[in-house]
This record gives structure tokens, sequence and C-alpha cells, in this order.
């Protein structure tokens, strides 16, 4: 596993405990009975790295269903989050099921810093693969609808601003995570970077995106983009940062007189 994460860690010491899985189904009554009470929903789909097609599989599974238990059709207001598939047509699957963008997460820029920090995705899919899978990515979902996570504090800081100054150009959304330093993963004691140092990188990356992806620093964007939620996202300052650009604007997930 990738050495900042304990999802593995977190299942062998709490057997059970965690959960594993959820079914379509429940993803499809969530999503209408939100409707039916006139509520704005979204959903990121996420589930680490799975053996074969089986990530698609079970996220196509779920778009079916949110489409047949709220009869939405087109795009849906759902993320899909998972590694890079070699094959290239499954990224062009999960937009036909319904999905409105897509996360395939490098988690660190520099092609030396990947393998060491994300072993199992360098052996099975590989950086250059991953990047070619993103590129494709953009001509399916459209510039600014496919994004990519990076942990603030693996690398220095000028890794962070090589990246955006490579993804924006070709229409991706670098992402900033700031580091959590995960009990049981690899680098379990390690320090995160101190906040102002995270602080900065965000803002600079913010400013490749306002230069290369203008639409992201709209109201319409924040409104409609099923993942731009400074509520319940991890990577919270990205999306501060850009509110506090357009003046503070605000995201209410509240209740409409007519749902959606």
């Amino acid at each position: 596993q990738c050495r900042y994460c304990n999802m593995n860690a977190a299942q062998q010491i709490r057997p059970g405990t965690v959960e594993l899985r959820k079914t379509p189904r429940q993803f499809g009554e969530v999503a209408s009975a939100a409707l039916q009470e006139g509520i704005h929903f979204h959903t990121v789909l996420s589930g680490g790295f799975l053996p074969g097609n089986r990530t698609e599989d079970d996220f196509v599974a779920i778009l079916r269903a949110i489409r047949e238990h709220t009869g939405l059709q087109g795009s849906l207001p759902a993320m899909v989050n998972l590694r890079a598939p070699l094959d290239l047509s499954q990224i062009d699957r999960l937009h036909e099921a319904g999905a409105s963008c897509i996360a395939l997460d490098l988690e660190v820029w520099h092609p030396a810093m990947f393998p060491a920090i994300c072993p199992g995705k360098a052996r099975r899919v590989g950086r250059e693969n991953w990047l070619r899978a993103l590129q494709h990515a953009v001509e399916v979902f459209g510039a600014g609808k496919v994004y990519s996570a990076f942990v603030m504090g693996l690398e220095e800081k000028g890794a962070y601003l090589d990246a955006a100054e490579y993804l924006v150009p070709r229409g991706i959304f670098p992402l900033m995570v700031p580091w959590v330093v995960m009990a049981g993963s690899k680098l379990e004691g390690h320090r995160a970077p101190h906040p102002e140092w995270m602080l900065e990188v965000n803002e600079r990356v913010v400013d490749i995106l306002a230069q290369g992806l203008p639409q992201v620093l709209t109201e319409e964007f924040l409104r409609k983009e099923a993942y731009a939620c400074y509520c319940c996202g991890s990577n919270v300052l990205v999306w501060d940062e850009l509110r506090r650009q357009i003046a503070g604007f605000e995201i209410v997930m509240e209740k409409e007189k007519t749902p959606l």
C-alpha cells in the first residue's frame, strides 16, 4: 500500500469494524430520499485499489442504481475516484454510466518518489500510464473535470508547483491534500509540515489554476461541480481559497421548493 495510508492496517487492527462496501441499492435509496426532500446531493465513489476491473464494475453498478432510484438521466452529481486503469476504455465506461468527474490520484509528483511512496501503484500501473490515463480522462470528461490529488508534505514545495504547471494546461485539476499522519501507516510517527507551509503551497497552486482553468473561480463551478464542496471534502484548503478569491461564496446544502 502507499506509505502514507493506513487503509489496510485499519482493517487488520479492527477487523469487522471498518465498513468495506456499500451496496448499489443503498446509494440509490439515499440519493432518492435526498431528492424527495428537495435537497441537493453529490457523491464521491472511492474504494482503494481492487483487482482487475472490480472497482469500475462496482462504480458502474452504483451509478446505475442512482439513476434507477432517482430517475435522473445524463450526467449525475457523482465523482469516481480510482486508480488509473490500464484499459482506457474503462474511463469511457464510467462516463457513460453517469459520472460527471473523475479523480486519478498520483499522490506524489517526482518520478523517483512515485515508486518510493506508492509502490503498488508504480508496480501495477506505472507513472507514465497514469499520466496517459489522466490525459484520456480530459478528452472524455472535459477540462476541469479531471482531478489528481497530491499529499502535501511528502515532497519539497517545488514539486507541487511543478505538478500544477504540468497538469493545469492539460485540463487537469491538481488537488493539494494536507498530509495527516495516520496511525498504522508506514510513515506513522513522522511529522506533517507546518500549516503555513501547506497554506502557501495551496495558494500558489490556486494561482496557477486561476490562470489555466479560470472556470474554477466561478460560482457556477462551485455550485454544480460534484466534488467542489468545502463542507465535506478532505482537501478543504483548495475550496476555501477559491471561495476567498470570489468574495467568500457560500455553498449551502439546503432544501429547494422544487426537487431537482
